[in-house]
């Protein structure tokens, strides 16, 4: 570690170093396309790969690292939501029951989950290992789309198509995109279901491979709602159309129709099952149904502008990076020169064509239905407008005067492909600054803040810390686990439906759990909530008592007010 350490300052110190080996990780990537058999395959090696595609797959992760690694070092949280799912990670060391000990609001189990499988892993919970994480899942998802293009239409143009979603997830710099945000967990699901499907449909067969896929396309499906509430839509259209497509796809006999449906329908109530189970088990059913539910439908109403109005703002917040801005219109421009009637194309293609613009437009929905103009909820986005724009190339390459499976060097498509939706890319990325690019030495010695360092100099192992207000990088910092189920007060301190379930709960978990360390971050400075007039926890008439009877006030730093619970003992 101290040799990549070293390797990693030496890179960061010459802007010349990094661009080189970036730009070097990213040319390799795109010769290994150029380089791949331009002949479609036998339908059955879609699954196991062509000759070599291990080094494609690795140039792909090995691209994101090497224009993503300098924003992994950041200190502090990119964005809320990323300290928030490493608060609850931490807290699930100690106290794995989701829902009981740890509750993500707006997001499922599966987000902080995965940041717990890394730590079993031995990577060390915090945020170099989340936003390598996110890296890790974009990566997966691109060869999600990679594998379900090259069931139909060749490895070259299956390699190219998702060089522009590589080039997008690599090359931007803005916050929102680079934090370990809560839409990625669900959106490799979406992809790798895809594959499997497209897999079956490809080469059908009354294997157990087929009913393996279908079943593992199902699993992927059902997990979806347990990384984000906000995806389901996307799993469920994905789920409907692959049973229409497995019904006439092939017009297959209705018992093995029946035959493979049931699999694919085994797969996606698999995690519901699992999670009922999880939920009565520990009796948490009424939490899960208030807290996951009911509070994400609610949450919808809390937006910043009425959900009839968001289409009219969707182009403002998806030019919050340009970079975002040119990944989409180039794949969606690239799929409108093409937009002509394919008589003569290909069936499977014109299918997919036509699936993907409805999965695009169900991404669009998921992305508006919010009411927030939160740039990370555009990654939704990324993987339906690949996978478009990858279909659309196989469909204008395609010689319908041969064999649809074979494919003619028909160099347009390919050539306008990279300049509307490549090249773009490549300009803004080479003409902008970036802004986490020659700072990692001073990231190393950046100190913790005064109301993390006083907390750490005093706290005993197995301590736990309750939050008022919105400081969840305080749980990342200090490394202890959470009191309460919220890194966070938002919701208590929200004025909405559910914030009387919120309040009661809050304390609820206080008397029960005992945080030995209380702090409020409400004050000038705070995020959100600066007012203590308005917000302070003495406004919370219960939380105000058993603060006053209980704890006692330590410290002030800035907005923090740090409490101890007057019985933990010690200093």
């Amino acid at each position: 570690m101290h040799a990549l350490w070293t390797c990693l300052l030496w890179l960061d110190a010459d802007p010349a170093r990094f661009w080189f080996a970036a730009w070097t990780a990213f040319g390799v990537t795109i010769l290994l396309a150029l380089r791949a058999p331009g002949e479609r395959k036998d339908p059955g090696t879609a699954v196991a790969g062509g000759q070599g595609w291990w080094w494609f797959a690795g140039c792909v992760f090995l691209t994101l690292a090497a224009f993503r690694w300098p924003s992994w070092f950041v200190p502090g949280d990119l964005n809320p939501d990323e300290a928030q799912i490493l608060a609850g990670a931490i807290t699930l060391q100690h106290f794995p029951v989701y829902w009981k000990f740890v509750d993500g609001s707006t997001h499922g189990p599966l987000c902080e989950y995965l940041l717990l499988a890394a730590n079993w892993l031995g990577a060390p919970l915090n945020y170099v290992t989340a936003r390598a994480l996110a890296a890790g899942l974009q990566g997966l998802a691109l060869i999600g789309v990679w594998g379900t293009l090259r069931c139909f239409t060749s490895e070259r143009l299956a390699r190219l198509a998702i060089l522009p979603g590589l080039a997008f997830w690599s090359f931007v710099s803005w916050h929102d995109f680079v934090h370990y945000s809560t839409e990625l967990p669900g959106i490799p699901l979406l992809a790798l279901a895809g594959w499997a499907v497209a897999a079956v449909l490809a080469s059908p067969s009354s294997s157990h491979r087929d009913a393996l896929l279908l079943y593992l396309g199902g699993l992927c499906l059902g997990a979806v709602p347990f990384a984000k509430l906000q995806s389901a839509p996307q799993a469920a259209a994905m789920a409907a159309i692959a049973l229409l497509l497995l019904w006439f796809a092939h017009r297959d006999p209705l018992r093995l129709f029946a035959r493979r449906a049931g699999w694919l329908v085994l797969g996606g109530v698999t995690p519901v099952v699992a999670v009922l189970v999880f939920l009565l088990v520990y009796g948490l059913q009424d939490q899960f149904w208030s807290s996951y539910i009911l509070s994400n439908v609610g949450y919808t109403g809390l937006g910043q502008h009425p959900l009839k109005e968001m289409p009219g703002w969707f182009f403002h917040f998806a030019s919050t990076s340009s970079a975002f801005a040119w990944f989409l219109s180039g794949c969606i421009g690239f799929a409108l020169l093409y937009a002509r009637p394919g008589a003569g194309r290909p069936a499977p293609l014109r299918i997919g064509i036509m699936v993907s613009w409805l999965l695009l437009g169900v991404a669009y929905v998921c992305v508006l239905s919010s009411s927030r103009e939160a740039a990370h909820y555009l990654h939704l986005l990324v993987i339906p407008a690949a996978t478009l724009s990858g279909f659309v190339l196989a469909a204008a390459t395609s010689d319908p005067s041969d064999d649809p499976g074979r494919l003619r060097p028909r160099w347009t498509p390919v050539l306008l492909f990279g300049l509307l939706a490549v090249a773009p890319q490549l300009y803004d990325r080479a003409s902008t600054w970036h802004q986490y690019l020659g700072r990692l030495a001073a990231h190393e010695k950046v100190p913790l803040s005064d109301t993390a360092r006083f907390i750490r100099e005093r706290a005993q192992p197995g301590d736990t810390l309750a939050m008022w207000g919105w400081e969840p990088g305080l749980f990342v910092d200090t490394g202890l686990a959470q009191g309460t189920r919220e890194a966070h007060s938002a919701c208590q301190l929200t004025t909405w439906p559910m914030q009387a379930f919120y309040v009661e709960r809050y304390v609820r978990d206080m008397l029960r759990r005992r945080p030995v360390w209380f702090v409020d971050a409400v004050g000038p400075g705070g995020f959100i909530y600066e007012d203590r007039r308005e917000f302070a926890h003495e406004r919370t008439a219960p939380l105000r008592d058993l603060i006053a009877r209980d704890y006692v006030l330590l410290a002030e730093f800035k907005n923090k007010r740090i409490y101890r619970l007057r019985d933990a003992g010690g200093q």
